[in-house]
């Protein structure tokens, strides 16, 4: 079996299929965005600016990331594409929604779906909203929509219903909605990670013949128990950490509402999407900004309890990565990862406070022993369930190869 990957951005699980793929000879080409353009800028500032020691570490760090995840079968697209989505990550204009969600995937589609060669490819991966024009102009192949997130108006929803006109932000817009759901029509196969993505999809007109339902990996090698660099804390108050993005969507204002004055620590890591969201923050609640895969094993192994109260989530890997270091877990039914979660993990229902306040106050500080027996009780568990990203990427081809097989088999007795 051949594979080509249009890998419009890149995340965990479209790097577990492709790095699968080009190990197993399997790869034919994967489409990329101009991700060295920041890493150059910074690094072209350094030699400006040699004194700045936060450039240069901030230069280096880009760097490395852009050069671990490259592989020989990459074509890189153009400079314009990753200009555009920079700058509606970056900027607060009326017309970010459609820059940072939309223009860019478009122009990425436009440039992969010349740029492909599938003459003798059996199976095409592209990734939602850029994928209408690849798959259109491509017919041949398996055509795989790989759904890093929940069907766009099931996400839309379930923002709306609780923000009100505030999740207009976050929302998607409707040219995107609708590109979407035509990339969705064009697929053969819909890949998803969680029932609750499976059922969103199923739930807006997707063919459930398409869904292919296979839950993401998790790093256990990485994500381990082990003594943090900073001694933890023994003050009797449970330190809690959030990893995500700080917006809506996460379900941060949720959060901030419910450890108000409770008796805890809570350490929010990740990007702050709106800024908003983190404005006139609880006494309790510390910012930590975006964490390197080093730097967020050891808040794992430095905190007692990893706390999602996400609205929409179409996996949450955060959820496993915690729980594998033996974490309590507290989370929503909104959380795709909740399906596979240990059964003492807390689940409350999205956007209720109160729910959530209390399966908080419920958190207790754990010892090593404890973190040590919850971290091997999930270990046995993820491994008979899911187990590492290389065993992800083998079950997904592997149920690609009997979608092939079915096609080919009905084709020859058509």
């Amino acid at each position: 079996m051949k594979a080509a990957i249009s890998c419009a951005f890149n995340e965990n699980a479209i790097w577990a299929l492709s790095r699968y793929a080009s190990s197993h000879g399997m790869l034919t080409q994967r489409l990329v965005p101009h991700w060295h353009l920041v890493p150059d800028a910074a690094t072209h500032l350094v030699r400006i600016l040699p004194g700045s020691a936060r450039l240069a570490r901030f230069a280096a760090r880009k760097q490395g990331r852009v050069a671990s995840s490259r592989l020989p079968e990459d074509e890189t697209m153009s400079v314009l594409t990753e200009a555009i989505r920079i700058a509606g990550a970056r900027t607060k204009t009326p017309v970010t929604p459609i820059l940072g969600h939309l223009t860019w995937k478009v122009e990425f589609d436009r440039r992969a779906s010349r740029a492909l060669d599938t003459r003798s490819v059996d199976v095409l991966i592209g990734m939602p909203g850029s994928s209408k024009r690849t798959f259109g102009r491509h017919r041949t192949p398996l055509k795989v929509f790989h759904a890093t997130d929940t069907h766009p108006r099931a996400r839309n929803d379930a923002l709306f219903e609780v923000y009100g006109s505030r999740a207009r932000s976050e929302a998607y817009p409707v040219a995107l909605t609708e590109r979407i759901e035509e990339e969705l029509d064009l697929a053969d196969v819909v890949l998803v990670p969680s029932q609750v993505v499976a059922d969103g999809m199923i739930g807006h007109g997707v063919d459930p013949a398409k869904i292919e339902l296979i839950p993401y990996g998790v790093d256990l090698d990485r994500f381990t128990v082990g003594l943090p660099t900073a001694p933890r804390r023994t003050d009797g108050r449970p330190r809690l950490l959030f990893v995500g993005q700080i917006c809506l969507r996460k379900g941060v204002p949720i959060l901030m509402e419910a450890v108000d004055d409770l008796e805890v620590e809570v350490t929010l890591a990740g990007q702050v999407f709106d800024r908003s969201v983190v404005r006139g923050l609880p006494a309790n609640v510390t910012l930590a900004g975006v964490l390197s895969p080093v730097e967020l094993a050891d808040a794992y192994n430095a905190h007692d309890a990893l706390v999602l109260p996400t609205i929409d989530d179409a996996f949450a890997l955060v959820l496993s990565e915690a729980a594998a270091c033996g974490l309590q877990v507290v989370t929503t039914t909104a959380a795709g990862a909740a399906e596979i979660l240990p059964r003492k993990s807390r689940v409350v229902p999205s956007g209720d406070v109160r729910a959530l306040r209390q399966a908080l106050s419920d958190v207790t500080v754990l010892d090593d022993a404890e973190r040590t027996a919850r971290a091997t009780r999930y270990r046995a568990a993820s491994t008979a369930r899911a187990g590492s990203w290389d065993t992800y990427a083998q079950t997904v081809f592997t149920a690609l190869e009997r979608r092939l097989g079915v096609r080919t088999a009905r084709a020859e007795t058509a």
